[in-house]
């Protein structure tokens, strides 16, 4: 990293730092062990509902469809690309027991 550069992004790098520093004070204030186990249920309904729902769902133009466009209302998604096929994610949430 050049002078030049840690100048033009001094402002980005301290907040950055601020922000891991609130995320960290809030993590410990938290509890470390309660956090890692939140962080890990997290991490595996990430993980399913990409294993499981992204194969299903139909966004308005998609690889899985060879790029074929669909118009809005015809996929699973709510408004353009957001929202997309909340059913299965709700289904992994249940699974998960964290419909909560």
């Amino acid at each position: 990293e050049s002078e030049r550069w840690k100048h033009r992004t001094r402002w980005e790098t301290a907040l950055y730092k601020a922000a891991n520093r609130s995320l960290d004070l809030t993590i410990d204030y938290l509890g470390r062990k309660k956090f890692n186990v939140k962080l890990n249920l997290f991490q595996e309904a990430m993980e399913r509902a990409r294993t499981v729902c992204l194969p299903e769902t139909v966004f308005p133009c998609n690889k899985f469809d060879n790029g074929v466009f669909h118009p809005e209302g015809t996929g699973s998604c709510w408004v353009g690309d957001s929202g997309c096929n909340m059913e299965c994610l709700d289904r992994v949430a249940k699974e998960l027991n964290i419909d909560r």
